[in-house]
This record gives C-alpha cells, structure tokens and sequence, in this order.
C-alpha cells in the first residue's frame, strides 16, 4: 500500500483486501497503555496476562476482529512478537493495521480505515485521550495507562458493541 493506504495484512492472514471488507466488528488495538503499562523496563512487565485474558474474552463476546491502531504496526518485527503474544491467551491474530498518516493522528488514521472497509460495529481503545477531537463519539475508550485493560473498560467495549447493535 502507498503511505496513506490502509495496510490490511498480518502474519499468518488469508483472503486480503477483499476479505477486510466482510468484517462486521473491529477493535482498533493499541498495545502500549491498554495490554501493558507504557515503556516497561522489562520484557515480562509487558502482555500483563489480565488484560491479555480481558481481550481475549471481549473479542469472543462481540465477534470483533482485531485491526492495530498501535505503533507496533509500524515494525515488522514488533508486529511479529504481538502476534506470538496474542496466540497465547487464545486472542485471534490481527487481521489488519491502520494507514500511517502521521504522528499523533491516529483518529485520522482509524476514520480512514474506516471509511475504507466499512464495518458495521468498531471501537478503539487506547489509553491516549483520542476523544478529544470528537471525531471518534461512540466508539472509543480510554484505559488508564498504568493498569491497562481492566474489567471496567472491557465492559464499556462490549457496550459501545452492543449500543452499535442497536443503532442498526
């Protein structure tokens, strides 16, 4: 893909473009702040196993497929070390990546994915403040970055689900 194209694939995918746009339900996955305390000094501070187990159980609940809105997409092998960690609390892979459009614009970058595939229920989750803009309403919510995903936030996720659902 050029440099604002969405970049649809992952390790181990099958089907492509064409596939992405079958997808019902999303989770737009920031790694940093959300599965892990940001900048952990240590490899086993990251993954914490709750909120590796919480993402794990959201994604059953609601079906979501999970695209990365993280940095962690940006790098191949960053890519592939997040894949290996979501195999082993039984997560799903990701099925995609956001576009790169710039630093600090991942609202943009999450609408354009979006806009391209067109699923019918996302949310985005990530412990920096993306509502801000407002451009996100009804789709996203914030962790506390020093805790993670925690049951609190994984129910807001499977509410703005559900509340989606209901919009149809």
């Amino acid at each position: 893909p050029g440099p604002g194209g969405p970049a649809p694939l992952g390790p181990g995918l099958v089907g492509g473009r064409d596939a992405l746009h079958n997808i019902d339900r999303v989770v737009f996955l920031d790694v940093d702040g959300v599965l892990h305390p940001p900048n952990p000094r240590h490899e086993r501070l990251q993954f914490r196993p709750s909120c590796m187990e919480l993402l794990r159980d959201i994604l059953q609940q609601t079906g979501a497929k999970i695209v990365l809105s993280t940095s962690w997409r940006l790098e191949p092998d960053a890519r592939r070390h997040l894949a290996m960690k979501l195999k082993q609390p039984d997560c799903a892979l990701f099925v995609s990546r956001t576009p790169s459009i710039a630093q600090y614009q991942r609202p943009k970058e999450i609408l354009k994915w979006v806009a391209t595939y067109q699923p019918a229920a996302w949310v985005a989750v990530d412990d920096w403040p993306l509502h801000e803009d407002g451009s996100l309403g009804g789709h996203f919510v914030q962790t506390r970055a020093r805790h993670g995903l925690q049951a609190d936030t994984a129910q807001r996720i499977t509410a703005l689900f559900a509340a989606q659902k209901r919009g149809r």
